[in-house]
């Protein structure tokens, strides 16, 4: 009998062997505008939820936004998306592929900031734009809760700006939830060595390369850098999806206990089998994507309605 899992290790065959496909037109060295511009257009090329709008928020942070309307957003919480991309690449519209569905699954508006990106700004400048979409947000829906959520480097975006939004004594996110989160930037946990065949990164080197341009010279535990090794206490709710198949798998788990350690105790972690780095990118043609982006959505407007009680 066919599983939804099993189907979703299908799907997923055609899916990698359609990345790779498009992978091989470009060469490993290429330069960075090039990759940037082949990653935007291959996350142009999947499919979007239909039935949304779209809108521009130039206000929002120092870049603007994109904002994805559902028909009839509900009244509770809005979401403010952080995209991933290694600090360095991808922006927000190509992200529809995936803003587009949570929108609709969580009945609720989304906020795409696009922020600055490494090598033309490095730490913390991302965090500090992150933080400045997220304040954004709270001012613009007054009575609306604010969850945040972001995948891989947007995932360690999502989590500062929690932290930050902390220290600050800001009003808290009322969720956070994080896809495939990069914190461990020293990329030396047992998984980057377990899971070396991971699909998605050329390799731990490339990763390990990345995250010193996205450091500009500060050390890969500095608080600017990462969120890894902050002070935990006091995080709000907290939802962690990870693929079983991917380097960052420890990344996900280690942090999902550093979060219980310190106390918190609205912490879920779930571990997708046989997926792979920020699978939800496929949500269209992948059904493990679209549980994900579903659980995630309720998780969201859970937290968001306890938030106001």
């Amino acid at each position: 009998m066919t599983t939804p899992e099993n189907r979703s290790k299908e799907q997923l065959k055609a899916i990698l062997a359609g990345l790779a496909v498009s992978r091989a037109a470009v060469p490993r060295d290429a330069a960075l505008d090039v990759r940037r511009q082949w990653l935007d257009d291959y996350y142009r090329s999947h499919p979007q939820a239909t039935g949304v709008t779209f809108a521009r928020a130039a206000d929002c942070g120092p870049l603007g936004a994109d904002i994805v309307l559902p028909p009839s957003p509900n009244r509770n919480v809005v979401i403010v998306y952080l995209h991933g991309g290694g600090f360095m690449l991808s922006t927000a519209e190509p992200y529809r592929c995936i803003t587009t569905y949570l929108a609709k699954a969580a009945n609720a508006v989304v906020i795409v900031p696009d922020y600055r990106r490494a090598p033309e700004h490095t730490a913390p400048t991302a965090f500090q734009d992150a933080l400045a979409a997220y304040e954004w947000a709270l001012s613009k829906y007054p009575g609306h809760q604010v969850a945040v959520i972001g995948d891989s480097a947007g995932g360690n975006m999502a989590i500062s700006v929690a932290l930050n939004a902390r220290d600050r004594k800001l009003t808290m996110p009322s969720s956070v939830v994080a896809w495939s989160p990069w914190l461990n930037l020293e990329c030396d946990s047992p998984s980057c060595h377990k899971y070396a065949d991971d699909p998605i990164f050329v390799s731990i080197e490339f990763l390990k390369a990345s995250a010193a341009i996205w450091a500009g010279g500060k050390s890969l535990r500095d608080p600017d850098v990462t969120p890894y090794y902050r002070p935990l206490n006091n995080f709000p709710p907290t939802l962690i999806h990870v693929g079983s198949w991917e380097a960052l798998l420890d990344d996900s788990v280690v942090f999902a206990a550093k979060l219980r350690e310190h106390g918190n105790k609205h912490v879920s972690l779930r571990v997708f089998d046989g997926m792979i780095h920020v699978f939800q990118t496929n949500a269209a043609r992948l059904d493990d994507a679209m549980i994900s982006i579903n659980e995630s959505a309720a998780f969201m407007t859970q937290h968001g309605h306890r938030s106001k009680c």
